[in-house]
């Protein structure tokens, strides 16, 4: 695990890295998740071999740290990525975002190109709404999130994971280190996310790659939704579209193999 010192916001980020060769990976993980459950068993498949994968914990997420002068913005995570790419990555990327990270790639490629060369989006949002979860966060208050909804739901993650449950066990484990303000803000965020988000996103000039699962790819249902955009749409303007099947948003817990076997020529 390796750091670096943020000292606009008084903390450190940190990342995990996996040794390799060629243009480096870097992943970005969902909602306040921890990378390394977010993405490790995904890159430890064999179509990853060999190559180096560095694996981000937000601000307020995972391994990072704290703070209580982080806003938890777009922006904010925009520049720390950007901080943890300039110092770790001698040559531009290949980023990968799953999606909260999805949106937070983007907002790096935007904001810098010059660090990545190939941009692949897991359902990140482009719109403003936010997904399911995002938006259920961000209907509460703050301050009742922080101090009830937030319990209340990591209890019962953990009650549903020791009797068994698969994806509560992940959500608990990834979510453990959350800072609660941020896990609201994070999701505030999203749901926020600027109006001509998704058009900048189709203006950029480098290689880009929308994945959808598909359980809800809009082909497939007919809706579009913020981490749902419309496929012909984002094909007309170069977006390269891949689906994974038989998977929904969380491809990458629920299925890793098989989301590998889409990803792998990609990055």
């Amino acid at each position: 695990m390796r750091s670096l010192q943020l000292r606009e916001w008084n903390t450190v980020i940190r990342w995990c890295e996996l040794p390799g060769e060629g243009v480096p990976i870097v992943c970005l993980p969902g909602l306040s998740f921890a990378a390394v459950p977010n993405f490790l068993p995904l890159m430890t498949h064999p179509q990853f071999g060999g190559r180096r994968i560095v694996m981000v914990d937000y601000v307020g997420s995972g391994f990072s740290g704290h703070s209580e002068c982080f806003g938890f913005s777009l922006g904010e995570h925009t520049s720390a990525i950007a901080a943890v790419l300039d110092a770790a990555c001698s040559e531009p990327v290949h980023l990968l975002g799953y999606s909260m990270g999805g949106s937070v790639a983007i907002s790096v490629a935007l904001s810098r190109p010059d660090l990545v060369s190939r941009l692949v989006v897991c359902e990140g949002n482009l719109t403003p709404g936010g997904g399911e979860a995002s938006r259920r966060i961000a209907a509460s208050e703050q301050d009742t999130f922080v101090a009830t909804d937030y319990p209340e739901r990591m209890n019962s993650l953990a009650k549903a994971a020791t009797e068994g449950a698969t994806f509560p066990d992940f959500l608990w484990a990834a979510r453990s280190g959350a800072d609660p303000r941020g896990v609201h803000g994070n999701a505030r965020a999203l749901v926020d996310l600027v109006d001509d988000f998704e058009e900048r996103f189709l203006a950029l000039p480098l290689e880009r790659h929308y994945v959808y699962g598909e359980q809800g790819f809009p082909g497939n249902t007919g809706k579009v939704m913020p981490d749902l955009p419309d496929p012909d749409l984002l094909s007309a303007n170069g977006v390269h579209i891949h689906v994974v099947p038989g998977v929904g948003h969380s491809m990458m817990i629920d299925d890793p193999a098989t989301t590998a076997d889409v990803l792998g020529p990609l990055l």
